[in-house]
């Protein structure tokens, strides 16, 4: 589901990164905000010292992440911890990227949402301030589970939601 690959590539283009996770999360919904390649590194620098290593890596790294969220058959997932990491360390690194995902959305009109895609905004936001979690059972690992499918065709559908006014093959690059 989670690509290690992706995480690894992120951190090559941004090597001085100590999270990952709220950066990918900043970068998607950059994207599905409709930010556009530079809006999106302008969004980064913005958050934080983060300075892509090499454009075009960085430029290669937006378009696999944007094929990932924009794919028809929903493979995108966020990039979080590895599933054999502790679930608290999976937890935090879940609220992180969702942080990340929502103030990247902060200038977006959210009256142009449908109610449902509302409703997956203020999930994005309940996750984002994160939940305590013990680290034990099985009960709580399949309620990770079934969080991060939450998030994961949740930012699918409201990518599909805020580009649906858009052409096929248009290039949105303003923020709304």
């Amino acid at each position: 589901m989670i690509d290690g690959l992706d995480v690894a590539h992120l951190l090559l283009v941004f090597p001085d990164v100590s999270e990952p996770w709220l950066l990918d999360g900043l970068l998607c919904g950059g994207i599905c905000a409709g930010l556009g390649e530079q809006g999106v590194t302008d969004l980064i620098r913005s958050e934080g010292t983060w300075e892509p290593l090499d454009a075009v890596a960085f430029s290669a790294f937006f378009e696999h992440r944007r094929s990932a969220i924009a794919d028809a058959d929903m493979g995108f997932a966020p990039l979080i911890p590895a599933p054999d990491q502790p679930l608290p360390e999976r937890m935090q690194g879940l609220a992180s990227w969702c942080l990340g995902f929502c103030r990247s959305l902060d200038g977006v009109d959210m009256g142009r949402l449908q109610p449902d895609m509302l409703e997956v905004m203020q999930t994005l936001d309940a996750v984002s301030r994160g939940a305590r979690v013990s680290g034990r059972g099985e009960e709580e690992e399949r309620a990770f589970f079934e969080i991060v499918e939450l998030v994961r065709v949740g930012v699918a559908l409201l990518f599909l939601g805020l580009h649906e006014s858009t052409h096929p093959g248009e290039e949105i690059n303003e923020k709304w």
